[in-house]
């Protein structure tokens, strides 16, 4: 039996800057004719042992992209992806002896995305990625963020996210989840899912979020593995992985 417990404080997160996040475009505005855009996710073994496991975790927003068009990825390492409908990209690389010497600690994954058709002026693209090594804590990347605009004029981007992260990660019993308040609305729904995109946990709406504010959540079981916290404020959401062990 285990209790994951989140909870909701302000946090500002530290980015990796050898585990990152590539686009396609600079951030800022694109021609709103633009048809795809394509990702490349670069990760690096920063430890002091060998990695044999990767999980990289994506989330596109499917009112944004449409995913069906993501037929696979190539890489320099073997992966299996899952598309889920609800968004979440998953890569997981296994047995692939990441090395923690230079010459052989890095690797990285790319794929391309189609656009949703007819979309507005204005539309705000937003992708980031969360790379989780063997059980180790997951490095969140960098955001991405492009403005569909009439012309390609480029503008520096005040990129937020909604989630922060999720600690202790791994985690034996208890975990906080950390929220960018900033920019979130006043109401937001948070589950848990499973690397198929499926609830192991029933939805929970929290309305009035403020600086100070705790919401604990129970799960009457949760096996050890891998799961995502998904967050969203009814205009955006956002998944990130923690690791849950007996």
């Amino acid at each position: 039996m285990k209790k994951l417990f989140l909870l909701f404080i302000l946090f500002n997160t530290s980015l990796n800057a050898q585990n990152y996040l590539e686009s396609s475009f600079n951030d800022g505005e694109i021609p709103l004719n633009t048809k795809s855009i394509g990702y490349t996710i670069h990760f690096k073994n920063t430890s002091d042992t060998e990695v044999s496991l990767i999980s990289i975790s994506d989330t596109l927003n499917p009112k944004l992209f449409n995913l069906y068009s993501i037929n696979g990825a190539t890489g320099q390492l073997p992966c299996k992806m899952t598309v889920c409908p609800n968004g979440l990209i998953v890569f997981l690389f296994t047995d692939v002896n990441l090395q923690n010497f230079p010459f052989q600690s890095e690797s990285q994954i790319t794929f391309t995305v189609l656009l949703q058709e007819n979309l507005a002026v204005g539309t705000k693209i937003n992708n980031r990625a969360v790379i989780a090594m063997n059980s180790d804590a997951p490095f969140i990347t960098n955001n991405t963020l492009q403005i569909l605009q009439q012309n390609n004029s480029v503008q520096n981007i005040n990129n937020q996210t909604l989630i922060s992260k999720v600690y202790p990660n791994p985690t034996h019993s208890d975990a906080s989840l950390e929220i960018n308040i900033d920019n979130t609305s006043s109401k937001i729904v948070v589950s848990v899912i499973d690397l198929l995109g499926k609830e192991v946990l029933a939805p929970i709406s929290v309305a009035n979020i403020g600086e100070n504010n705790r919401i604990n959540i129970s799960s009457s079981a949760l096996n050890e593995g891998l799961y995502f916290v998904k967050v969203s404020n009814g205009t955006s959401f956002e998944n990130i992985p923690f690791v849950v062990h007996d």
